[in-house]
């Protein structure tokens, strides 16, 4: 595994988990806002304008939830800001999309729920590209391990225990968040019509995703009974599910899913 694909010049490379993310994020809007054109939700430069606020909302948000879970790794206010070296939050970045979205759809009178549906259709395919980019950076690794599925990291560059075998959590991820992106997209789609469910369904499974991939990551931080991570998660599962009854007693149908 490589960490860095090109080194550019002083801090600045170009890191195998930011092309990741780009490609990831690329797919996405591509595959979201083809869709919500169908739809007739946005316009082309309405889709390009909420993308922007909503990347920005989830690296603010991202990184300031990395910071309150690894405070110790955080010398000064320099390191908040200095991207280039890592430390990033799937799950913070999530929240912040998710707290930050209905404000800017709702300056450019997009109706979020249906956005967001349209949205969770695709976001765990950024999600699977993430995790592709932890596992050739040694980032989110797992504890160590004597089973065949196990790794071995060997690239002093990266973020991973060197010389012992470890689970690779990054890919076990990147299965799961596969498996929710055609569950959501070719299964629930047939049968969640309300407004918001589709949204409700993603959050609950990406949030297991993490409170069960936690149980073997090396990097997980202990509270009492679970880590910080599994609680967290555990609140926006809690939070998504009573989210997906009150969208089930809703009167209003949609058309999400379509070929």
């Amino acid at each position: 595994m490589h960490p860095i694909i090109l080194h550019i010049y002083g801090p600045f490379s170009i890191h195998s988990y930011g092309l990741a993310i780009f490609i990831g994020f690329s797919l996405f809007f591509f595959l979201t806002k083809r869709a919500a054109l169908e739809k007739k939700l946005v316009t082309e430069d309405s889709a390009y304008s909420i993308a922007q606020h909503c990347v920005f909302a989830a690296v603010i948000m991202g990184r300031l939830v990395h910071f309150l879970s690894e405070r110790e790794n955080y010398t000064d206010w320099y390191d908040l800001i200095s991207f280039w070296d890592g430390g990033f939050s799937i799950l913070g970045a999530m929240i912040g999309v998710f707290a930050y979205a209905p404000f800017i759809l709702r300056i450019y009178q997009v109706p979020f729920l249906r956005m967001f549906d349209t949205g969770a259709l695709y976001v765990a395919l950024l999600h699977v590209w993430g995790r592709i980019g932890c596992f050739c950076a040694g980032c989110c690794g797992g504890i160590a391990t004597n089973s065949i599925l196990g790794v071995i990291y060997t690239n002093p560059q990266s973020n991973a225990p060197l010389h012992i075998k470890i689970h690779p959590t990054q890919l076990y991820s990147a299965l799961i968040f596969f498996s929710i992106f055609i569950i959501l997209r070719y299964i629930c789609p047939r049968y969640c019509t309300k407004p918001g469910q589709i949204t409700a369904l993603y959050l609950i499974l990406a949030s297991a995703e993490r409170f069960i991939i936690d149980f073997i990551r090396n990097d997980r931080i202990p509270m009492v009974l679970f880590s910080f991570h599994q609680w967290l998660a555990l609140a926006v599962m809690g939070m998504a599910l009573l989210g997906f009854i009150y969208c089930s007693y809703q009167k209003q149908h949609t058309a999400i899913y379509s070929q």
